[in-house]
Formats: C-alpha cells, sequence, structure tokens
C-alpha cells in the first residue's frame, strides 16, 4: 500500500471510529461510563497515532522542503494540536460523570467533531493533491539516503536536513555517530519512515 492510500484508509477508519460519537451526541444516548470512557481512550489512542504518521510521513518533509505552502502546514499542525486538546476535554468530563445527552458534553462533542471534519476536507482538497506528487513509498532504494549512513554524514552532504532531524526531536550531538537504521530504532521509528521523511525533503538542485 503506497502512502496516500495508507492515509485515505486511515482517515476512513477514523471516520467509522467517530461515527459512534456523532450517533451518541445527536440521538441523546445515555451511554453508560464504562462503555463511554474506554471508547474516548481508544479514540485519544487512535488519534495520536494517525497524525504522529501523517506528521512524520507527509508533514515534515513538506515543512523543510518548501512544497506545500507554509502557512497551510502550520495551519494543520495547529488543528492537529485542537484535535487532541479537545479529546482530553471530553475525556475530563466522561471521567467527571458528564454523559452524552447532558448539554456540556453534547456543546463540546458537536465542537470536536466539526473541528475534526473541516480539519480532514481541507486535508482532502489542499494537501492531498500535493500527496499525489511524493515518489512512491518502493522507490527508496534509488534515494541517496540509506539506513547505513551516519546522521552526521547524511547531514554533512544535506545540511539542509537538520531542519527535519530536529523537528523529529533527535538529538544530533548525541547520535550523530549512529547510523540511520540505529536512530530510528533508538527514537521508536520505523526505518522506512525516518527515510522518506529523509529523502523526501531533500530540495531539488538545478
Amino acid at each position: 500500500m503506497n502512502r496516500l492510500a495508507w492515509l485515505h484508509d486511515d482517515h476512513e477508519l477514523l471516520d467509522a471510529t467517530l461515527a459512534h460519537l456523532d450517533l451518541w451526541v445527536t440521538s441523546h444516548m445515555r451511554v453508560p461510563p464504562e462503555d463511554l470512557l474506554p471508547f474516548l481512550d481508544a479514540c485519544a489512542v487512535r488519534l495520536t497515532e494517525h497524525i504522529a504518521q501523517e506528521e512524520r510521513q507527509f508533514y515534515v518533509p513538506f515543512r523543510a522542503s518548501g512544497q506545500a505552502d507554509p502557512a497551510l502546514i502550520e495551519v494543520l499542525l495547529a488543528e492537529h494540536r485542537d484535535l487532541l486538546e479537545s479529546l482530553t476535554v471530553l475525556k475530563a468530563l466522561a471521567r467527571g460523570g458528564v454523559m452524552p445527552g447532558q448539554e456540556s458534553f453534547t456543546t463540546f462533542a458537536e465542537h470536536f467533531l466539526a473541528l475534526y471534519r473541516v480539519h480532514t476536507q481541507r486535508e482532502h482538497d489542499l494537501l492531498f493533491p500535493l500527496l499525489e506528487q511524493l515518489p512512491p513509498a518502493g522507490a527508496a532504494a534509488v534515494w541517496p539516503i540509506t539506513k547505513d549512513a551516519t546522521l552526521n554524514a547524511t547531514l554533512r552532504r544535506f545540511p539542509e536536513l537538520a531542519a527535519v532531524v530536529d523537528a523529529l526531536r533527535v538529538n544530533r550531538r548525541w547520535h550523530g555517530s549512529a547510523t540511520l537504521e540505529e536512530v530510528a530504532w533508538c527514537y521508536g521509528m520505523r526505518i522506512d519512515q525516518l527515510l522518506d521523511a529523509l529523502n523526501e525533503a531533500i530540495p531539488t538542485r538545478s
């Protein structure tokens, strides 16, 4: 599965998950805490994982390479933070005994769902067309950066990639002599994700 197909499929999975919350809110259904709290926890994990993958695979290279409007990327990243914060508030309300069918929960759930719809639509309209221009994930074998290169060697060759490394919160001083495969392992990343982020951010040189 290529990265764009993954993104489409993951959005559909998130849509299906959040459809349950939408149903509870719109029908004013009373959901017992023993069902609601695990559901919201699962939503938080699912959304957090989705955002982390999305930012590593797409947002970091776009931000570093300038392929996308920087203002658009900042708006989308801010919306990611707002979505996670809104879901945290919903979980706090539920833990405090506020349930679907009660006004405060319903109001905030509607806010969260509306924010999610606006964000995903913005990604579909403005970001997905840019993603179609990225090289396929399988093209990594012909990319200049490989897993056996050290971080220092990579940055000497492509100093512009320091912004990508910093965005991934990799400590360049501590791990400069490590191979990229070792760096990925240390920071809990898959090596293909790290290589994608770096290779896709290499500026095109005439």
